[in-house]
């Protein structure tokens, strides 16, 4: 089954609105009560037996809310797929991400996912998708102007955002479809909770063609209006086998302000999700990269006395994408452009892009600590001794780190193995103190976002083989925030 895609305007809706005033534009906040009109599965997994089970829960129990699903890629950010969820109140929408035949697919048996009004069921699935694991693309070397072919898109892995778009009154829809679809259809008296709403009868009332419909009452979806789950598994022969990590979607408030219906020129159901398709200011997208501000990560790690426990950290940057494909003023500071890893090193390729941040450790520390108190810091010695190897302990952080595999540099993901000499066997955690790292949004002359640190969702898988399936797995991410010396004034 395809999919269209879309873009929604926030300047379209404001026209769709007519005369109704829109509320002023406010600060992205992190939620941290797990509800939000944005939320963010930071990372997924689908490949061999690894599957992710998405759930969006609609915590408003007296309005219906359709929001957008986006799955992205963690190294370019480019989409998978993406579709509208209907949610009535109180509703829970669940999916699930998984790999057949080295492509990626996700599978809705749940009511509120509806495309070309076909309902999802379990005897009826859903099932978007389809595209490889990794997608090559084919570039040219400037230097020698030569194809060569680089590894752009790695769908097996990535994020998921969740937009909320519109927050209807299920009175509304109710009145709307007995006078344009059933008269005999009898309209609830007032939007009472825990009355069921029909889920078709939702669809096709606010599926305008290729936008949302504006019906009397819509409203902007609030700050607690949205939360979500996800839970990483592998399965193995028998039902007791099943491995699991779960993890509640990161939230954020006020990543708009009005609701978002679509226009003419940018559909819901048409082209490519970007930030600034849901959003009511381009300052949006700085003012999330001032909400996901750290100025340090703390990754946790595991040992037995004898050896390490291998781990994974995911970088999640839901502005990457915005910052190398759409700003119009450059990228903030602190961000690299680099060729993508396994390429020839004889040229850099300005796209497909691959980001990082390398953190210098003569000005940003990389200490490992114990449970016992005891640390060990990771320090470049700033001069290189004849007939010696220079010490290197520069990590270049991009959409993923591995920590204590057997992987080199060279490998698809950096490798901190370098820095490996510094960590406790028995366990302990990684202070990565980002303070020296500064930060400047851009996003124009009058509205530049500052801080220190990096704007990211950090969230670490362990275990003892984070490759096979035997797991003795948990999976977190956190919160630091950073010293934001300015931020957009709306």
């Amino acid at each position: 089954m395809s999919l269209k895609k879309w873009i929604v305007s926030g300047a379209a809706a404001l026209a769709l609105m007519g005369t109704v005033a829109a509320a002023a534009p406010k600060p992205v906040t992190v939620e941290k009560d797990g509800t939000g009109d944005y939320l963010i599965a930071p990372a997924y997994y689908a490949i061999a037996n690894w599957k992710t089970e998405l759930k969006v829960v609609n915590t408003n129990t007296t309005r219906a809310v359709a929001a957008k699903v986006v799955i992205r890629d963690s190294k370019s950010c480019d989409e998978l797929v993406d579709f509208v969820i209907y949610l009535t109140p109180g509703d829970v929408w669940t999916g699930t991400l998984y790999e057949e035949n080295g492509k990626v697919y996700l599978k809705s048996t749940d009511d509120s996912m509806i495309i070309g009004g076909q309902v999802a069921s379990p005897s009826h699935p859903i099932v978007v998708g389809g595209k490889a694991i990794t997608v090559n693309y084919d570039g040219k070397d400037p230097n020698t102007a030569l194809d060569k072919s680089v590894i752009k898109n790695v769908y097996w892995h990535g994020y998921v955002e969740i937009f909320g778009l519109v927050n209807y009154s299920p009175k509304a829809i109710e009145q709307y479809y007995h006078d344009n679809f059933n008269s005999n259809y009898q309209v609830r008296a007032n939007d009472e909770a825990c009355k069921p709403l029909d889920k078709l009868v939702m669809y096709k009332v606010v599926k305008d063609n290729t936008n949302l419909r504006t019906l009397s009452g819509d409203q902007d979806v609030a700050n607690s209006d949205l939360m979500g789950k996800e839970t990483i598994y592998a399965e193995s022969s028998d039902v007791n086998g099943r491995r699991f990590m779960q993890l509640n979607m990161a939230a954020f408030g006020n990543m708009s302000n009005q609701p978002q219906y679509g226009s003419a020129t940018n559909p819901i159901y048409g082209t490519q999700t970007s930030l600034l398709s849901v959003v009511d200011d381009a300052d949006k997208v700085a003012s999330l990269d001032a909400a996901l501000a750290k100025d340090h990560i703390y990754v946790m790690y595991e040992g037995d006395g004898n050896s390490i426990y291998p781990i994974r950290t995911h970088f999640t940057i839901p502005t990457k994408k915005y910052w190398f494909s759409d700003g119009n003023n450059g990228m903030p500071s602190g961000y690299n452009l680099d060729n993508i890893i396994n390429t020839p090193t004889n040229g850099a390729i300005p796209f497909p892009f691959e980001y990082y941040y390398t953190l210098n450790t003569n000005t940003t520390p990389v200490t490992f600590r114990d449970n016992k108190e005891h640390c060990n810091a990771c320090n470049n010695t700033g001069t290189e001794i004849s007939g010696q190897e220079a010490q290197d302990c520069s990590i270049k952080i991009r959409e993923e780190l591995h920590f204590f595999e057997d992987k080199k540099r060279t490998s698809l993901y950096d490798s901190s193995d370098p820095i490996a000499k510094y960590a406790f066997k028995e366990g302990g955690y990684i202070d990565f103190n980002l303070s020296g790292i500064t930060y400047d949004g851009k996003m124009d002359d009058d509205n530049n976002v500052t801080f220190k640190g990096m704007p990211v969702i950090p969230t670490t898988f362990t275990a003892k083989d984070v490759q096979g399936i035997y797991l003795n797995n948990w999976l977190y991410n956190q919160y630091h925030e950073a010293n934001v010396t300015s931020q957009p004034q709306f």
